[in-house]
C-alpha cells in the first residue's frame, strides 16, 4: 500500500494519465485500495505468470544477454556505444508515440542498415538492432495511424503521407516554422527578398522529394494496418532469437516490410535481403 501512494504522488508529479503497481502481493484489499486510488496493481498471480510464460520460451536470450551481445564497436561512428542507442531507443515508446516518433526511427534504422553493409554483413548488433528499432516502429506507427482508420483508402494515403512528411505538426504548422526561419534569415543576414524566395522554392522542393507516398502507400491498406501489431511481434522475436537470423532467413512478410524500408531510404534492398 506504501507503493500506491508513492506512485500516486508520482504520477501527479509526472502529470501522465495512469500508473501502475506489479506486486507479489494476492490480497484482494490491495487491489481495491489501488483502485481507489488511481492505481492499477498488478498482482502476484499475474506476475508469475508472466515470469513462467517468459522464461519458458524457447531459443530466445534475455535482455542482459541482448545488451551483453551490443558490446561491440560502431564502425561508421566510434562515439556510438550501442547499449546506449539500444536504451535511447526504447524511450520513443514512452515520449515518441507519433509522427515525429516514426522518423526518428526511420533515421535510426537507416543508420544501422548502413553500418550492416559497412561491417560487410558481419555486424550481429546492427542486425539485433535493426529488427527491434523496425519493431518500435511499427508499434508506434500502429499508434499514430489509429485516427485515420475510419478514412477511406484516398484520404488515409494522404494523411499519412503529410503525417512522414511533415512529422506531428502538420502541413500548415511546418510551412509557418519555415516562412519564420526563412524571414529571420533574411532580416539577419544580407540576403534580400528575392533570396528568401529562392530559399522556400528550394525548401519546398527537398520536401516534394521526401518519398513519403511510397510508404504511405503501402501502409494505408487495410490489410496491412491490421497486422501491424502482430509484424511489430515477430520482428521483436527474432531480435532476441538466440540463434542470431540473418536478413534473408526472415519471412516473406518481414522481407516485404525491410524491402519497403529500403526503397524509402534509397538502400539497394538486394544489398540488405
Amino acid at each position: 500500500m506504501e507503493r500506491v501512494f508513492w506512485t500516486k504522488g508520482l504520477r501527479e508529479v509526472l502529470g501522465v494519465d495512469r500508473a501502475v503497481v506489479v506486486t507479489t502481493d494476492n490480497r484482494k484489499e490491495t487491489r481495491e485500495f489501488g483502485a481507489c486510488n488511481g492505481v492499477t496493481v498488478l498482482h502476484g498471480n499475474f506476475l508469475q505468470r508472466v515470469i513462467t510464460g517468459f522464461s519458458n520460451i524457447p531459443d530466445r536470450i534475455s535482455e542482459e544477454q541482448l545488451v551483453n551481445d551490443l558490446q561491440t564497436p560502431c564502425v561508421l561512428n566510434t562515439k556510438i556505444v550501442w547499449p546506449r542507442f539500444y536504451r535511447e531507443v526504447k524511450t520513443t515508446l514512452l515520449s515518441g508515440l507519433n509522427f515525429n516518433g516514426c522518423n526518428q526511427l526511420l533515421t535510426r534504422i537507416r543508420f544501422l542498415m548502413e553500418e550492416y553493409l559497412a561491417t560487410n554483413k558481419n555486424s550481429m548488433a546492427s542486425i539485433r538492432l535493426l529488427y527491434l528499432v523496425t519493431s518500435y516502429l511499427l508499434i508506434v506507427f500502429d499508434y499514430s495511424s489509429r485516427l485515420t482508420t475510419h478514412l477511406d483508402m484516398d484520404l488515409r494515403k494522404l494523411s499519412l503521407a503529410e503525417g512522414f512528411r511533415y512529422g506531428d505538426a502538420g502541413r500548415e504548422r511546418s510551412e509557418q516554422i519555415v516562412d519564420t526561419a526563412l524571414q529571420l534569415l533574411v532580416e539577419t543576414s544580407t540576403a534580400d527578398v528575392f533570396s528568401r524566395t529562392k530559399l522556400k522554392n528550394e525548401v519546398e522542393k527537398q520536401l516534394s522529394e521526401y518519398p513519403a507516398e511510397m510508404i504511405a502507400e503501402y501502409f494505408a491498406k487495410p490489410e496491412v494496418l491490421k497486422r501491424l501489431f502482430v509484424n511489430a511481434c515477430e520482428f521483436e522475436k527474432i531480435a532476441y532469437a538466440s540463434q542470431a537470423i540473418m536478413p534473408h532467413q526472415c519471412s516473406s512478410e518481414q522481407k516485404a516490410l525491410l524491402g519497403l524500408l529500403c526503397d524509402f531510404l534509397k538502400i539497394d534492398r538486394r544489398r540488405i535481403i
